[in-house]
């Protein structure tokens, strides 16, 4: 283990490696004993957080048939020691709209940017959505690009070439 961080840390100045340690310590001392703000964790700001964008998403998503979503999934962590529902770091979203054959371009259209599946050996009308990037972009995508663009396809005003 000495070996892997001596090596892994050539060209990190010691000032770095210095922060990165007192982060990681603030971060491990909020998971001592006897620490029950769980306002101050990280793992349970970034799970909450998450959980957050998933739940508007669903809900964005579910205010229209035309795209849809895998269901949710639970499992055991071994951190917390808890069930937990897993909130992935990209959304797989499948445009369920007749005409629509790449829904990449579709979401380009409406300004959401996302990845086609098949850049990664699946099918075009499944695009992967980033859920990590910053709160902004992901209200924006969840309110007000996703909420046009499923406005657009129940008044059904887009037109495939």
């Amino acid at each position: 283990m000495v070996y892997f961080v001596d090596q892994s840390t050539i060209g990190a100045s010691k000032d770095s490696q210095l922060r990165a340690a007192k982060i990681l310590a603030v971060v491990s001392d909020a998971y001592g004993p006897g620490e029950d703000d769980t306002r101050l964790r990280l793992f349970d700001f970034a799970r909450r957080r998450m959980g957050e964008r998933w739940r508007a998403l669903r809900a964005a998503v579910a205010a229209t048939g035309a795209f849809s979503l895998p269901e949710e999934t639970t499992g055991y962590c071994n951190f917390t020691k808890q069930t937990v529902a897993g909130y992935p770091a990209f959304a797989w979203l499948r445009c369920e709209k007749d005409g629509v054959e790449d829904c990449a371009e579709f979401l380009r259209g409406h300004s959401i940017v996302a990845r086609g599946r098949e850049q990664f050996g699946g099918d075009a009308r499944c695009v992967r959505v980033n859920m990590l990037d910053r709160d902004g972009c992901c209200r924006a995508l969840c309110i007000r690009n996703v909420g046009r663009t499923f406005r657009c396809c129940r008044e059904n005003t887009y037109k495939h070439n």
